[in-house]
């Protein structure tokens, strides 16, 4: 993916692992206007420090259900999210999911 960038994006959050910044969900031009899609959510972009490069990659198993305003921490190289709502009908969610 030459030259790719992961545009505006709001209510998200972001972990370091090494020299790598992992940033999922947040309300972006991509996120669906109906509840959250397989393809919206399944989707995690990566800022690689040392070279200032975006990359994109998909994940595999269930994405988390909430796509914005969640938690977001990590232990070592697994990432937790926790809690979030999505779109249109606010719906709130209480599950903790790792991302390994």
């Amino acid at each position: 993916m030459a030259n790719y960038h992961s545009g505006w994006r709001i209510y998200h959050s972001t972990v370091v692992i090494g020299d790598q910044v992992y940033l999922w969900g947040g309300q972006h031009k991509y996120l669906s206007e109906v509840h959250e899609t397989i393809s919206s959510s399944s989707l995690v972009d990566i800022f690689n420090i040392r070279t200032s490069k975006w990359q994109r990659r998909s994940t595999t198993g269930n994405p988390p259900p909430g796509m914005f305003r969640y938690a977001c921490t990590n232990i070592g190289k697994k990432i937790y999210y926790y809690g979030g709502n999505c779109r249109p009908s606010d719906c709130f969610h209480n599950a903790l999911v790792e991302l390994s």
